[in-house]
């Protein structure tokens, strides 16, 4: 073979071979070009699912942090409650025990006075009771203490309780949305997430409960005082041991003790006691009556409240001595009173009620209470991250999430993304009733909790209603 052809031989080897080296390098630099755009992508999905799963983490953090805030609130309103329960108690004691102290005051002025004399209590109804009337003493300064005492309770349950409990009432819903800002805000260095509150039961779940609807306070105050013996009924009748009148031999001299705690509906309370002898006597007119000699006698009332202390009360001013009439004359004008039998003590109650004790205060106080037929308060969180601010390497987030390139499911419109949490706070009590029976939700027993709970199907639709999405 000639020089020529051995050189053309190689020229064309090597020009096959470049050829093929050319082509393996624009199938390397395709597949680099693949294998780059498929790492991006697989970066900007991996950041998607990041700040979606971000995005859950937070939403169902904010959304359980405003259940404890309303359960908190809720707890906070049955503690308040409770409160104001026991401080209508201790005023309930207060104007008792100023009752007690006036009664105890009047009947020592009686017993200086001799009106009646202490011989004849202890002659006609035994030494027990001579010795009662006896030690009676007076109560210089005791009032004016137990006054000062009930108006300090007043000043608690209307000035701070019920003040602070206002206050909680009306931001309740602020203060969940601050709750539910900064948990969002703590979880992310720049501007947070949009938050929106959907399908909130909350508004309208609690009353506040001025004016007559104070009435459901007053009946559990009601309730509340009944164990306590002190503040129960005071009646009591002593009879004579021996007959004192031949036209009524079956009738005897009557000691009548009477006592009572009560509500003057929602203006507070008030106690009333009296103490009277009630000698029997007899005349040709009227046959057999009862001539009343009031001993101790005691009325103590909320200041400006219209008390009923003085049922009997008398159609005519009431004379402080009967030496211009007699008793039994005047006392049968009186439509009301009876002076022929019973056991009151009209003339001591009206006595009373010329001097009462008044302790200030302003009633029954307003309260938050739950509307009927509520036992939980449910919300719905979303949050929704913009587009633009997606962690892509873009800069402009042209990986859309949510639509066609990367599905994340994200229920808003224009390439958001977004992620939904549904919180409740619900009423649980720790441990079953002593007597078996179930409990409605209240706001007098602090068991309000707070938990995250499904996300319902209507609610879903709602959030893509919201966005115009189907």
């Amino acid at each position: 073979m000639s020089m020529h052809a051995v050189r053309a031989a190689c020229v064309g080897r090597v020009i096959g071979a470049g050829a093929v080296r050319g082509q393996a390098l624009v199938l390397v630099l395709f597949l680099l070009v693949l294998g780059s755009a498929a790492l991006i992508h697989l970066f900007n999905a991996g950041q998607l699912i990041g700040a979606k799963t971000r995005l859950v983490h937070v939403v169902d953090a904010a959304a359980y942090s405003g259940a404890v805030i309303q359960a908190r609130a809720l707890n906070f309103h049955a503690y308040v409650n409770r409160a104001q329960l026991a401080h209508q108690v201790a005023m309930a004691h207060l104007v008792t025990l100023a009752s007690a102290a006036q009664f105890g005051d009047t009947q020592a002025q009686q017993l200086a006075q001799s009106n009646p004399p202490l011989g004849v209590i202890a002659a006609f109804f035994g030494v027990t009771h001579g010795t009662a009337y006896g030690e009676s003493v007076g109560a210089v300064g005791r009032g004016a203490a137990l006054a000062s005492a009930f108006e300090a309770h007043d000043r608690t349950v209307h000035q701070v309780l019920m003040t602070a409990q206002r206050a909680v009432f009306n931001t309740l819903t602020q203060s969940r949305r601050d709750a539910i800002d900064a948990v969002v805000a703590a979880n992310y260095d720049g501007p947070p997430p949009l938050a929106d509150v959907l399908a909130d039961s909350l508004p309208g779940a609690l009353r506040w409960q001025s004016g007559a609807a104070r009435e459901s306070l007053r009946a559990l105050a009601a309730q509340a005082v009944a164990p306590y013996d002190y503040l129960g009924p005071r009646n009591h009748i002593a009879y004579s041991l021996l007959p004192v009148s031949a036209r009524c031999p079956w009738l005897r001299h009557e000691l009548r003790r009477n006592g009572a705690t009560r509500q003057l509906g929602l203006e507070g309370w008030e106690a009333a006691d009296t103490q009277s002898w009630h000698a029997l006597r007899s005349n040709q007119w009227i046959g057999c009556y009862f001539r009343e000699y009031p001993m101790g006698r005691a009325l103590a009332q909320a200041q400006g409240s219209s008390g009923d202390a003085a049922q009997d009360a008398p159609e005519e001013p009431v004379p402080t001595d009967f030496s211009q009439e007699d008793f039994w004359r005047w006392a049968t004008r009186q439509s009301s009173w009876n002076i022929f039998g019973g056991g009151s003590n009209p003339l001591g109650q009206a006595w009373a009620s010329m001097q009462p004790v008044r302790m200030g205060g302003h009633g029954v106080p307003a309260n938050a209470g739950l509307s009927s037929g509520r036992d939980s308060m449910r919300f719905v969180l979303r949050l929704r991250e913009p587009q633009a601010r997606l962690p892509t390497t873009d800069g402009s987030s042209q990986v859309r999430a949510g639509v066609d390139r990367l599905r994340i499911g994200t229920h808003t419109a224009g390439g958001e993304m977004a992620a939904m949490a549904a919180a409740e706070t619900y009423y649980v009590r720790p441990s079953a009733r002593a007597d078996g029976r179930g409990e409605r939700a209240n706001l007098f027993q602090p068991y309000w909790q707070a938990r995250l709970v499904p996300i319902r199907q209507e609610e879903r639709e709602l959030a893509r209603g919201l966005q115009g999405l189907k």
